[in-house]
Formats: structure tokens, sequence, C-alpha cells
């Protein structure tokens, strides 16, 4: 039977997400320093209780988990790109690595037997002098089946009723291809930077980060934008509503809409330090924010000092707002996925996967 998508996670822009959570693994969020001296750095443990760490062959971008397998979008050396697929029951690595492709990979979707990859072209004096390709690989062979130009720096991409959905980040538009023919069949025109894509309640939904941020629904018995959401980024799908992330504190809160209503309803859990990332599914919600360190290292009287903190999940109580349970620490901000009766959430630039089960 062809594995069939259940989940998906989207990606944060690769670059910054590599360098922030990647080589030093560092739980310091730089504000600058001025001193001369060195800001006083130290480790974070990764993880926590009842948590297991699976061990990769690369370090980790994004992770997409279907009803038989997770799969992990990975970053390598010298810009090449795999995929590695575990087994959610055994949490072991099944086969070799998948070549991906190179020099950039931007997401990627799982479905019907395929990965589907949207690929930018980072060619010429500058990037996205070229449009850009989804790139289809046959899971079992590990063999590219079909490249399908599409447009300038594609970004996100999901599987959604049956067709394959792509953003272009600079021309400002959402495509859908049909996978019988491995072709464009509609162009969406949307917001200025479009990234994010997530499927569900019967929508297409498209996070648009330049300028002014604006979350926005596509109809896809339609092929067009039914609905805008002025100030909301980071679409994630709960169980009833579609969680967001928007205006409500300091550095922003957690947003939910009312998928049948396409109502804005009150934030809950205010962010003091951003960014905040949610997981949902399964019947849970996670909240992934910066802590402060209790006992942060000494600053010099002359340094404009880093903030010292680690960037935890918990569960949050979605009614209260209120977080509870045990806590899991990431090497910094990260998107997490739930599925597979299990939290998982991968520690960038690292080859490690986090893995907690719901129960």
């Amino acid at each position: 039977m062809a594995d069939q998508p259940s989940y998906h996670v989207v990606r944060m822009w690769r670059a910054a997400r590599l360098f922030l959570g990647g080589s030093l693994a560092l739980a310091t969020l730089l504000t600058g320093c001025t001193s001369t001296e060195p800001p006083p750095f130290h480790l974070i443990p990764f993880g926590g209780r009842g948590v297991d760490e699976i061990e990769l062959s690369h370090p980790v971008a994004t992770v997409d988990i279907t009803k038989r397998f997770v799969w992990v979008l990975e970053s390598a050396v010298n810009q090449r790109w795999f995929l590695e697929k575990v087994d959610p029951r055994s949490l072991e690595v099944v086969g070799r690595p998948l070549r991906a492709g190179s020099p950039l990979v931007s997401d990627m979707a799982i479905s019907g037997g395929s990965a589907w990859l949207s690929m930018p072209t980072l060619t010429g004096p500058s990037w996205d002098e070229e449009p850009g390709i989804v790139r289809r690989i046959d899971l079992d062979t590990g063999k590219i089946t079909a490249e399908i130009q599409v447009g300038h720096h594609p970004g996100g991409i999901v599987w959604c009723g049956g067709s394959v959905w792509v953003s272009n980040t600079v021309d400002r538009s959402v495509m859908r291809i049909d996978p019988a023919r491995n072709r464009v069949v509609a162009t969406i025109g949307v917001g200025d930077g479009p990234d994010e894509l997530v499927c569900g309640f019967e929508g297409v939904w498209v996070s648009n980060r330049f300028h002014r941020p604006v979350l926005m629904r596509i109809d896809p018995s339609r092929d067009r934008v039914v609905a805008r959401f002025p100030d909301l980024i980071r679409p994630v799908v709960g169980d009833e509503v579609l969680w967001t992330i928007g205006p409500g504190g300091p550095e922003g809160a957690v947003v939910p809409i009312d998928p049948k209503t396409n109502e804005i309803e009150d934030s809950i859990a205010p962010l003091d330090i951003g960014p905040g990332y949610v997981a949902a599914g399964q019947g849970t919600m996670w909240l992934g924010k910066w802590y402060d360190e209790p006992s942060p290292p000494p600053c010099p009287p002359d340094a404009d000092c880093p903030f010292f903190g680690t960037f935890e999940f918990f569960r949050l109580n979605p009614t209260t707002g209120e977080t509870f349970g045990d806590r899991i620490v990431t090497n910094g901000p990260t998107t997490a996925v739930v599925g597979a009766g299990a939290f998982w959430a991968p520690i960038q630039g690292m080859k490690l996967l986090l893995h907690k089960p719901l129960g």
C-alpha cells in the first residue's frame, strides 16, 4: 500500500536555522557584546525525561511523518542533501540514506511512494536568476522520476487533496502540481514572500512573511484565496483549530483560528522572548519558546552580554494557555511535529532527532 501522508512539518529558512541551532549547540540568543572579552558561553543538555535520541547519518533539517515511517531531510557537507527514514516503533533507521540533491532543498513532502523536494536554483551573480524546480524521487529505488519547473525560489511544499502545492517566495505565488502528469496545473497569486504551507480543514494555508505578515487560506476546489489573516504566521493544523503565531504578547502569542468560520479567536500563551513554535495533533498541543536561565553566567560590568536561556517545548493547555508536563530541550528554535503516537523534534545542525511518546 502506498505510504500516504498524515502529518507534515514545514521548514524555517534553512541557512538561518542551521546556523542558529547548529555547530556550536549553544543555549544563547545573541544581542551583541561590546566587551573586549568573549562572552561566557555554556553548553546545554538536549532532551529531557522520557525522551529518546535517535542518531542519524547527517545533520537534520526537517521532518515529515507518514503512516509507516518518519522521514528526515538531512543536510550534509558540500551542500548535499539526503533523505533518511526511521521506523516509529523500533526507533531505528531503516536502510541507507537516499540522495536528495544539491545545492539547496527548501522543503519536502512525502506521498504515494515519492518524495517531493522544492529546490531553488542558486546560479548566476545572484540567487533566483532562474526558476526553481520540484524534484520527485522514488522512495523504493532512490531514482529521480521527474523535475518540474516552478517559480523563483520555491519554499514550502505540501501534499493536499491529491495534489502537490509549492510556494514561490520571490514570485508571490503558490503552484499546484498534478502528480499524475508531473506538471503545474494552477498558479495562485498570494502575498509577499510566501513560505510555509500546511494542509488541513479542506484548505491549503500559506504564510507570507515579507513586509507585513499575512496568512492566507486557499480553497483547492477553486484554486483561489478565500480568506486572509493579517499579522499571523507559522500555521499548524490542530485537532479542531488552526494554530498560528501572532499579536498578543511582547513578542507575539499563540493565536487560534476557527476553520469553520475563519474567525480569529483570543490569543493565549503570550511570548516574552521570541520566536515561538507550536506542534499539535492526536489530542495534544505543544509550545516551544525561550526560557531564562535561572543562574546565568556573570556578565562583565562593561559588557552588553547576550541572553542566556534554553529553548524548551512543554505541553500546552489550549483553553488556559498554561504549560505543563516534562520539558523537552532543543538547541534553539525549531519546528516540531506530532504523529505516530509521539512528539518529534530535530536538533538543528546535529545528527539527532528527539522522540517522546504521547502516553
